[in-house]
């Protein structure tokens, strides 16, 4: 057999089996998989066995690896976060870049004697880096540390300003460097970030709420997106990467990060794209040339020691400034000494330009391989260390666990429901959802039960897409709320989601809904929804909660759902209630989360006047209210009403409906119930109302 393989089926099978095996041999020996990816590259590359050559097609799979790896940072980037830290990012970004690029000019000038011009360029590789240890911190799910946010950010101004001195010196020496070079540079970019930021989710959020049960349609557009803003990036005479990075946030708001669609970026880019990426810079690196010569020593020692002095200088500044945990500021460090994209980029034009030398591109290479080596090491063992003392301040309810039961009546409301639900659970749980069909007993026949089964496999099929197991039944009963309360009763529920049509029959005001009945019976947090559109495309989520809110027992884990909802979707969001209540959300934390990082408003209202609230009645707007049971602390006689006014006068909205948990320790629940339907059965209420009218007309006739 001649080398290297030419035969497409053989090397494709070949990458595979690298893909699945270098990272598991490398955790044998407790060293991050990425590393072995890119050894793997050097061994089977064209100057370590040959077995592989770097053709055009590898070189395809590569970039879209690279590109991959900068979509999936903008698309995972906790835009809440950067929102609240976005100074931060630039202002790391520039003391990143500005003491990388001042110390290696210095270096390259009065230690390794380059002109101006290559030193300039020297430098510029050693102040830009390449997110290579990202999927690491993305395994370890640090993404939404700030600290991981800021550095995430930053790339955008070190590569773009490193990439700018690329472009100056590529016009400086071919004679055309002047303001018409200038001017069009800067308006290219101007015209990419428009189109990516205020055409892009316009089109998408359009294709999405078209294509909403056609994953494999909205995966194939979201690439469409990456690669047609990199070119675009490309045309304006940038680089790619910038391209892809902000095709990542101009979708970050419309694919949550709990969906289905996010779960099929995932996989894909840490499978295939990715991996291939890691391969193809390890194949870059010229093992006979860097063992057969050694001019370029001497460049690769001040590369390396200069670009790990000026990164570890510019995150201790952060750590400084921003109060980081030493956790924190090494993660940093280690997500911003990576270099390949656009330190590829400048050694391959510079050479091109002829301000660079071969020594200076062995000398790139190992910078490369080093800098990969050390960032994949620090991010994994100090990632580790933070995601565990991440998990230290996480609040979970120790004494019960979530369980999630999703009752379904109709195919078309599988979809939605399951949306809602995966969005509204613990992305953390192993429990599985479940699923239920109930079967009224008195049409009981072997077809109907047929069919429910049929359906509920639909959710064993999209629960697979967000790698959640789902647990499917069906029961046989007279009574449908019945059947869905007895089998809540017996898997434990913690939390019902159900969806309704938001219509109301005559049928529903005589005997009463069968949302009624789960209401005034549930003990389990209920969830009721009416969601016209995916969840993604929505702008706005306003929330209602009655006076008193506040003193309900289940009042800050409504508030913690709600809060996680609005930063998934990315929705601007307002609070309508009272005033001492909206003074109890200001003072929790789902205000001290979101506020700084949300568009949030607090509007002082009364949920009385519920149908007021006309402006709320859009298809982009997602309507919240806080439900109350009878006899809790927020109850009014105006609650029942809800379900009515909602169907009548909130026709376009998507709404929730959500009714906390009700507390049942120490049997308070029974004692409560028994007082409960003691004092409704007096009347006290309407009976101390007529009392006062009778008390005011008897003190105006003894004044006459």
């Amino acid at each position: 057999m001649s080398l290297p393989i030419s035969d497409p089926v053989l090397s494709f099978g070949l990458i595979l089996v690298i893909i699945l095996a270098a990272p598991l041999l490398l955790k044998l020996v407790k060293l991050p998989g990425l590393i072995g990816l890119i050894l793997a590259g050097m061994l089977v590359g064209p100057t370590g066995l040959n077995l592989l050559a770097r053709d055009s097609s590898f070189e395809m799979f590569g970039t879209v690896g690279l590109l991959y790896i900068m979509f999936q940072a903008g698309i995972e980037l906790d835009m809440i976060e950067f929102a609240k830290n976005k100074n931060r990012s630039i202002s790391f970004g520039v003391i990143s870049f500005l003491i990388a690029q001042i110390s290696g000019t210095l270096a390259g000038v009065y230690i390794l004697n380059f002109s101006l011009p290559t030193a300039l360029l020297f430098a510029a590789m050693m102040a830009s880096y390449t997110l290579v240890a990202y999927p690491i911190a993305s395994h370890l799910g640090i993404t939404k540390n700030a600290a991981v946010t800021v550095a995430v950010g930053a790339i955008i101004v070190t590569d773009t300003l490193a990439l700018l001195v690329l472009a100056t010196m590529a016009a400086f020496s071919g004679g055309k460097m002047d303001a018409v070079f200038a001017v069009r540079m800067v308006g290219s970019l101007t015209l990419l970030i428009a189109f990516a930021f205020f055409v892009v989710p316009h089109i998408a959020s359009w294709f999405f709420r078209k294509l909403e049960s056609e994953g494999v349609s909205q995966y194939l557009f979201v690439l469409i997106v990456v690669f047609a803003l990199s070119y675009g990036a490309e045309a304006a005479k940038i680089e790619p990467i910038i391209g892809a990075f902000f095709a990542g946030l101009a979708l970050n708001r419309l694919i949550p990060e709990n969906s289905a669609l996010m779960n099929r970026i995932q996989f894909v880019g840490n499978a295939i794209f990715i991996p291939f990426f890691l391969i193809s810079v390890g194949m870059l690196i010229n093992f006979k040339s860097l063992i057969g010569g050694t001019g370029y020593l001497p460049i690769a020692l001040t590369m390396v020691i200069f670009t790990f002095m000026s990164k570890f200088a510019s995150a201790w500044i952060a750590k400084i400034s921003y109060g980081y945990s030493l956790n924190e500021t090494l993660v940093v460090f280690g997500l911003s000494i990576a270099h390949a994209a656009a330190t590829l980029a400048v050694v391959l034009v510079g050479m091109h330009l002829k301000l660079l030398n071969e020594d200076i591109l062995n000398a790139t290479m190992v910078l490369i391989l080093l800098s990969c080596v050390a960032s994949s090491f620090i991010v994994e063992f100090f990632g580790r260390r933070l995601a565990m003392q991440e998990s230290k301040r996480i609040e979970l309810d120790q004494n019960q666990t979530e369980r999630l039961l999703i009752p379904i009546a109709k195919p078309d409301s599988i979809e939605r429901l399951l949306d809602l639900a995966m969005l509204l659970s613990d992305a953390r749980s192993s429990e599985p959802l479940h699923a239920l069909a109930v079967v009224n007993n008195s049409q009981q026949s072997e077809e109907a039960v047929a069919r429910a089964r049929k359906m509920l496999e639909i959710v064993e099929t999209k629960a697979a897409a967000y790698n959640r197991t789902a647990r499917i039944s069906t029961r046989l009963h007279y009574n449908v709320p019945e059947g869905i309360l007895n089998a809540a009763k017996e898997l434990l529920i913690t939390q019902i989601v159900i969806g309704w049509n938001g219509k109301i029959t005559a049928l529903d005001r005589l005997f009463g809904s069968v949302l009624d009945q789960l209401i005034k019976q549930s003990l389990s947090s209920l969830v009721v929804a009416k969601i016209e559109s995916p969840l993604n495309v929505y702008r706005e989520m306003a929330i209602v909660l009655p006076e008193n809110a506040e003193y309900e027992p289940g009042f800050q884990k409504f508030l913690r759902t709600m809060g996680g909802l609005a930063k998934q979707l990315g929705t601007s969001l307002a609070i309508l209630s009272a005033a001492s209540t909206l003074e109890a959300v200001k003072k929790a934390d789902f205000a001290g989360n979101n506020k700084k990082g949300s568009r949030i408003e607090f509007i002082p209202f009364d949920i009385r006047r519920l149908k007021d609230l006309k402006e709320y009645d859009h298809p982009d707007t997602l309507f919240v209210i806080m439900g109350a049971r009878k006899r809790s602390v927020s109850f009014t006689p105006f609650m029942q009403e809800i379900p009515q006014t909602l169907s009548r006068y909130f026709q376009q909205s998507s709404f929730i409906i959500f009714f906390p948990a009700i507390m049942t320790s120490n049997r308070l629940l029974e004692n409560q119930e028994d007082f409960g339907e003691l004092v409704e059965s007096l009347n006290i209420e309407k009976r101390w109302r007529k009392l006062k009218i009778w008390g005011g007309r008897l003190f105006r006739r003894k004044q006459q």
